[in-house]
């Protein structure tokens, strides 16, 4: 298997694929020559390795490579020509997407999603080789890691979290949606005056439940 295997795994799954990706990706992709100045199985790489950070673990991509160090391992290649229509295709495919109308607001989404991201890795947070046992923790995969955000922590020496933390998460549709709920903890709350993750430990966790209330029942 090569990576001209896994591109082919890709370009039969690119209707599922391109919606995973940020308008940054595809246009990095539509950006690469369609025709290889250094060769095809480095132009085949390089589309690879734009790719990647978007496909899900479990893609049948990463089934079809087998991969060494830096480089991906020889393996038996399919004809380069047929190489060369994969890398082509694709490029073509993310230059159509890239020609939508919708683009724009594809971007913008893309934009919001970003800030977020990095809004809750500002807020301080904690990587999954912290993380131990089963506790109830609220976390999200962000830049390909997941990471768990320190205020719903009550002590580090052990790990323990709020416990109204993990009972609030269903009922804020962290399940469905973890960024979101996530920045309901960071966002000042009109019924609170305060952003809920501030009034952690204060005893005043009554009224967080009431305010995650109000956003459940649309009363915010």
């Amino acid at each position: 298997m090569t990576i001209a295997e896994a591109l082919r795994v890709i370009d039969e799954s690119w209707a599922d694929l391109e919606p995973q990706l940020t308008v940054r990706e595809l246009a990095a992709v539509a950006n690469l020559p369609q025709a290889p100045l250094h060769g095809t199985p480095e132009l085949a790489e390089a589309l690879f390795g734009l790719l990647a950070p978007s496909l899900p673990r479990e893609h049948p991509a990463w089934e079809a490579l087998r991969y060494t160090g830096t480089r991906f391992s020889p393996g038996v290649r399919v004809p380069e020509e047929a190489e060369e229509t994969l890398v082509r295709r694709c490029v073509s495919r993310a230059r159509q997407a890239m020609s939508r109308p919708s683009i724009v607001d594809d971007a913008a989404a893309d934009f919001l999603l970003e800030a977020t991201e990095q809004q809750v890795l500002r807020s301080g947070f904690v990587t999954i080789e912290r993380i131990t046992g089963d506790r109830r923790l609220i976390g999200a995969q962000i830049g390909g890691r997941w990471v768990y955000p320190v205020f719903q922590f009550a002590s580090f020496e052990p790990l323990e979290p709020h416990p109204v933390v993990g009972r609030l998460h269903e009922r804020l549709g962290g399940y469905d949606d973890d960024l979101g709920a996530i920045m309901w903890w960071l966002t000042p709350n009109v019924w609170l005056g305060r952003a809920p993750a501030d009034l952690l430990g204060t005893g005043r966790d009554p009224e967080i439940e009431y305010a995650a209330d109000q956003l459940t029942n649309d009363s915010w």
